[in-house]
């Protein structure tokens, strides 16, 4: 009995750091996601199970690698996180009537377009661009943020619907006098305007409805928002801003997307 005791004793240690303590330290060191991320297996399930074919990638997607966080050149596997991230976003809410379906930001850009290019010859500091709806991917593109990533494919799809208004030169800010640096009016979070708008409401709809945390990281998110209000719109009412400041992001009648 005795002998039982003193090993009990020993062992209390030991449980009590690997099994109670380092639980609890990485489940609050990591307690920002609520699922784990993809494995390489899973995306690349979805990169040839249905990515390449719902986005009709263009390039050869024959070599799929799924290990970098950043790269200087088209990564499939970079692409391939970035549409998972849209297609595993569940959201609280739905957009204004009469619109009956959820936000679904990999739906909209599935349907918005026709073909997803690549082209290592862009202009310094374009991620991305669109011509009609075919999208193309910059090597820029692939060296951003991982939130950025998700976001871009959601900006570019904004261009390829009729009622984009485009981009205009900007009036003030960070980007004084750079052309189609700027979306003319801050809409509140609302989906009109053109690219940046609809940036705003990607990041918005992920901080503040999403139903579960996901592995996009918040700050990051918050800080584009901080950066992109004052130096992306040239036209700020007062009443977009208390618009804003409610925190409730309302979609126009049309919504996102009509399933």
């Amino acid at each position: 009995m005795l002998s039982t005791q003193l090993s009990i004793q020993k062992k209390l240690p030991y449980i009590l750091l690997h099994r109670v303590l380092v639980p609890l330290i990485l489940c609050l060191s990591f307690g920002g996601s609520a699922w784990a991320a993809p494995s390489c297996g899973e995306l690349r399930h979805r990169w040839y199970g249905r990515y390449v074919r719902d986005l009709k990638v263009s390039w050869s997607t024959k070599n799929f690698t799924c290990r970098k966080k950043k790269a200087k050149r088209v990564d499939d596997g970079l692409v391939a996180l970035a549409l998972y991230d849209l297609e595993t976003a569940r959201f609280r809410g739905r957009p204004a009537a009469p619109v009956s379906s959820a936000v679904n930001f990999y739906e909209l850009v599935k349907k918005s377009v026709s073909k997803l290019e690549y082209d290592s010859g862009c202009e310094e500091g374009v991620l991305a661009s669109a011509l009609g709806t075919v999208v193309t991917l910059c090597d820029e593109y692939f060296a951003d943020s991982r939130e950025d990533r998700a976001a871009t494919l959601v900006h570019e799809a904004r261009h390829t619907q009729a009622d984009d208004a485009d981009h205009v030169s900007c009036v003030g800010g960070k980007y004084k006098d750079d052309d189609q640096g700027c979306d003319q009016t801050f809409y509140s979070g609302l989906w009109k305007g053109s690219g940046y708008n609809a940036d705003i409401v990607f990041y918005h709809w992920n901080m503040h409805k999403s139903l579960r945390r996901n592995e996009l990281s918040k700050s990051v998110m918050q800080s584009m928002i901080n950066s992109m209000i004052p130096d992306r719109f040239n036209q700020i009412s007062a009443k977009s801003i208390k618009d804003w400041r409610k925190f409730n992001p309302q979609l126009p009648d049309g919504g996102i997307l009509v399933l």
